[in-house]
């Protein structure tokens, strides 16, 4: 047995207590600059309670520590499909808790709620997206739905899929949507415009839901749920296995899959991929099982790593929920340069610490690291619920295995800072905030993006920040003005470039034909907010000065402005009071006997 197929298992937590047994959860890794960092999210436990804590997991001190969060916090659930894009924790759909869904079934209910997670924000900060996937066109498409079923997207559960280095682009595919009926549709969310689209399928009148027993031989994918999908080249994605259930009056029998798909963004269409190896040599059918991308040095080819789910007994491809069993193999995927796929079995070949193999389990979570070694947390077997902490590892690294090459961040952005900027919009003093977010935003954020790009300053993200909601909000309006910040995470090497730019007279002149009204940069801090008021600003607070006019010559010029206005004003009324006054006197002695001037004697008559 080489190196390349000799495993290794590491039980690093054995303990429940912070992270309690859950399964149907997420977890994803994040680059802070020196490791890998697996955040965990939601899931479900005991009594088929949902969980809505977020846990941070050290790959390094195998540490797991409870993350305290804010904002619009998210509702508890399970089933989720959930990645991290960028910086962002982004949250989709799932099953929550039936005591918060009014109508809802015994355990749970589905949700088509959408979420942002900041986990550089400290606390880390909740936003509700709703609103963007309640604009996006395909929101309002009721004909991809059943009759009665409204319009919108409806959830999507553990169908998550980041697609570029940086999450640009995040794939959901297929899910369960309730009443035995399962999603066959292909929706993208683009990061940088922050939109929904549907990439599949394209046909007009097209419907997304179905049912009943799958059609073998078709173009694409059947619906599913509880699939696996990971990304494929960096703009593909590779899509594989899943279940539907079949009720045939009081009988209901779990359909499973082992069909392996491609999925292009570029042509929108699906390949399904042929497989070399039959019988035992690969897979059984099965859902609730994980599919990773492998460390890069494992297959000169694209590989991933499949782990665990649930399945029939014989490689069954269909039988009764209640004679399905846990699985706890290991396979390598690889599909070669003829677009043919290879299924390699791996096994355990030694174990640290006296520690076994992981009990068989699905629904569990397994995310690689440092591009050396994989973390399972949790999942359900058959008569309990786990909360234990797993590493995967090969026995023997290669020699000339190529070192951890840093794809989250680039070189120079390994330490990251945010940066507020204080933008001050003189003629927007009666538009609504709403007005100002869905009119504005988008074009100052692509302005300022270009004029970074042209100054050869990376910025990770861009995005409006309300200190009074804690991110995500509106521009502030005031009588004389309208305030909007926004925070430009860059690179710390990027910090004093990107405030030198923000200096340059032309940029607002830029950022106002960008957005067809009159912008001026007031302030700008690195690290904190900026407080959202005028006085705040004038106090020096955080301000590092501005390419614009400052706010405390603002806020003078508009003073004496106003009282020059109202003297002027006051000393017109009273030249016009006094003349007309002498005017109607003049009109009144015209109209008299008596001269002006002149004063004429009669006589005094004493009765």
């Amino acid at each position: 047995m080489d190196n390349k197929s000799c495993i290794v298992w590491a039980q690093l937590r054995s303990t429940y207590y912070p992270l309690l047994p859950r399964y149907g959860h997420s977890a994803a890794a994040f680059f802070n600059g020196t490791t890998d960092l697996v955040y965990v999210y939601g899931g479900r436990g005991e009594n088929a309670s949902a969980f809505g804590d977020v846990f941070l997991f050290d790959p390094l001190s195998s540490s797991c520590n409870f993350e305290l969060t804010d904002g619009a916090t998210p509702a508890a659930r399970s089933f989720q499909s959930a990645t991290i894009a960028g910086h962002r924790y982004v949250v989709f759909g799932g099953l929550t808790s039936a005591a918060e869904v009014s109508g809802a079934n015994e355990y749970s209910a589905t949700t088509n709620s959408f979420y942002l997670l900041d986990i550089l924000r400290r606390p880390m900060n909740w936003a509700d997206r709703m609103q963007v996937l309640e604009r996006a066109p395909v929101f309002r498409k009721s004909t991809l739905w059943p009759p009665g079923w409204g319009c919108g997207i409806v959830p999507i559960q553990k169908q998550a899929v980041t697609l570029t280095k940086r999450g640009q682009q995040i794939l959901y595919f297929g899910g369960d949507i309730g009443n035995s009926m399962y999603s066959r549709c292909v929706f993208s969310y683009d990061f940088p415009q922050s939109t929904w689209s549907l990439l599949y399928p394209q046909s007009p009148g097209t419907t997304c839901a179905e049912s009943g027993v799958a059609i073998t031989g078709a173009s694409a994918p059947a619906g599913r749920a509880a699939a696996a999908a990971a990304p494929f080249s960096g703009h593909d994605a590779v899509y594989y296995g899943g279940s539907r259930a079949i009720v045939n009056g009081s009988n209901v029998s779990i359909m499973f899959f082992d069909d392996l798909w491609l999925f292009s963004v570029a042509s929108q269409s699906w390949r399904t991929v042929p497989t070399l190896e039959t019988g035992d040599a690969r897979p059984a059918p099965r859902d609730g099982h994980s599919l990773t991308v492998a460390p890069s040095w494992l297959s000169e080819s694209s590989g991933w790593l499949l782990y665990g789910g649930r399945s029939c007994p014989g490689n069954q491809s269909s039988c009764n929920p209640q004679d399905l069993v846990m699985l706890n193999d290991l396979w390598l995927l690889r599909i070669e340069g003829n677009g043919v796929a290879r299924w390699s079995r791996l096994r355990e070949c030694g174990s640290l610490s006296g520690a076994t193999e992981p009990l068989a389990r699905s629904f569990h979570t397994m995310t690689l690291v440092n591009d050396e070694k994989l973390i399972l947390i949790g999942g359900v077997g058959d008569e309990s619920i786990f909360g234990d902490v797993w590493s995967l590892q090969w026995k023997a690294r290669p020699p000339d295995a190529p070192a951890r090459p840093v794809q989250s961040l680039p070189l120079e952005t390994r330490r990251v800072v945010y940066i507020y900027v204080l933008f001050y919009f003189p003629k927007l003093s009666w538009y609504a905030p709403e007005q100002f977010t869905v009119a504005i935003d988008e074009s100052l954020k692509q302005g300022l993006q270009r004029i970074l790009v042209n100054a050869y300053v990376e910025a990770l993200d861009i995005e409006l920040f309300d200190a009074t909601s804690g991110g995500g909000g509106h521009g502030k309006v005031l009588a004389r003005g309208t305030l909007a910040q926004y925070a430009v995470l860059v690179g710390s090497a990027f910090a004093r470039k990107l405030i030198l730019t923000t200096q340059d007279q032309e940029v607002p002149r830029y950022l106002s034909a960008q957005t067809g009204t009159s912008v001026e940069v007031l302030a700008y801090a690195a690290g904190q907010p900026l407080p959202m008021t005028f006085s705040s600003v004038e106090s020096g607070q955080g301000s590092q000065g501005g390419s614009g006019l400052s706010t405390s010559i603002i806020a003078t010029i508009a003073t004496i402005s106003s009282a020059a206005a109202a003297a002027f004003l006051l000393g017109i009324a009273i030249l016009l009071y006094r003349w007309r006054w002498r005017r109607r006197r003049i009109q009144r002695m015209r109209m008299s006997s008596v001269t002006p001037g002149r004063i004429e004697h009669g006589r005094v008559n004493t009765s």
